[in-house]
């Protein structure tokens, strides 16, 4: 069910910021990175809850990351938007988040990589 609340949310996002918000807007774009984020994030928990042991860590890990994401974009609301733009994509931030979020998979796969070739 929360995968079908994600992607709803996707959709809608979608649909709002390619026609009703407004061109260079920084909000506009805060709302749409930050829903599709969080949208990003449901469905990773609703995977956490569905699936096998690795992978729910696997989406665990992917929800956080996202949610992390989601609150750093929340933080630029009202700049305006040429300093939000080089802000968002030079931080880092989002570099720290993105090379932990590699290590926890790597960690994650190497640990069920291991239980499988204990098992044989």
């Amino acid at each position: 069910m929360l995968t079908l609340i994600g992607i709803a949310i996707i959709a809608l996002a979608e649909w709002l910021f390619d026609y009703k918000a407004v061109g260079g807007s920084t909000n506009w774009s805060i709302f749409y990175f930050a829903s599709i984020y969080l949208s990003v994030a449901l469905i990773s928990v609703d995977l956490f809850i569905r699936a096998s042991k690795s992978i729910k860590y696997t989406g665990m890990a992917f929800a956080i990351f996202f949610v992390v994401l989601a609150i750093y974009e929340l933080t630029f609301i009202n700049v305006p938007f040429d300093d939000y733009i080089v802000s968002v994509n030079e931080n880092k931030l989002r570099i720290i988040t993105t090379g932990l979020m590699c290590i926890a998979l790597l960690f994650i796969n190497l640990l069920a990589w291991g239980k499988r070739l204990w098992k044989t």
